[in-house]
């Protein structure tokens, strides 16, 4: 609505209005919220595909409510599905997956299951001193420039 959207961005005025990027990361904000959206998960696709779009990471979009009628899956059952849906053999997740899903339900499958590991060392000038690392993507466009965290998001490996 446009009570939360003004209530969120005086509060990132208030936390990032010195950070050497402010604009930069301003102007995102003002792109995911420049039209209404009907509901949360609408605005969250909306801000994924610009976030995507902005550091040139190239995908396709597919929602899992549209794949199939696999609502009453849940965990493992739920992404093994949308997995074999779309005729993936593997599935990446972040790091805190490794206790949410196990190897053995996806490899009866067919699946590889992977986890995204950031290499180490990344590290940024923040408002309050000393860093804080994996805060949000915000931090990041506040704090960096863009040519920069394009760098960084190729520092990655994928780990069993």
């Amino acid at each position: 609505s446009e009570r939360f959207y003004k209530s969120f961005k005086k509060t990132m005025e208030m936390s990032y209005r010195r950070a050497p990027n402010y604009c930069q990361g301003m102007e995102v904000l003002e792109k995911v919220f420049s039209d209404p959206m009907p509901d949360l998960t609408m605005l969250c696709e909306k801000a994924l595909r610009i976030c995507c779009a902005l550091l040139d990471i190239k995908c396709i979009f597919v929602r899992s409510s549209e794949l199939s009628n696999n609502n009453a899956l849940k965990g493992n059952a739920r992404i093994i599905d949308i997995t074999k849906h779309l005729n993936g053999k593997s599935y990446v997740n972040l790091p805190g997956g490794r206790t949410l899903y196990r190897r053995s339900d996806f490899q009866t499958h067919g699946i590889e299951l992977k986890f995204l590991k950031m290499e180490s060392g990344i590290s940024y000038s923040q408002i309050i001193p000393g860093f804080v690392p994996h805060l949000s993507l915000i931090d990041m466009l506040m704090s960096v420039p863009l040519s920069q965290i394009k760098l960084w998001i190729k520092r990655y490996e994928l780990i069993d």
